[in-house]
């Protein structure tokens, strides 16, 4: 996560028609979201093609913290 930059860096199944599995930075569309992100986030969100940017971010697993 690069707050000042609004990006991420998310690993990522396969997209089909937009991106083989990997992991890939993509731009975050909503900082306040971005923000409450942590590191092993599991997240659903909206990508478009020839838009590097997450859409409507939705953090759906988090894992306990120790």
């Amino acid at each position: 996560m690069d707050i000042a930059h609004h990006t991420a860096t998310v690993k990522h199944v396969e997209i089909p028609g937009y991106a083989a599995q990997g992991t890939s930075d993509y731009s975050v569309d909503d900082e306040p979201v971005l923000k409450g992100l942590r590191p092993g986030d599991d997240i659903r969100a909206t990508v478009y093609p020839n838009d590097g940017t997450l859409h409507n971010i939705r953090v759906v697993y988090r894992r306990r913290e120790k």
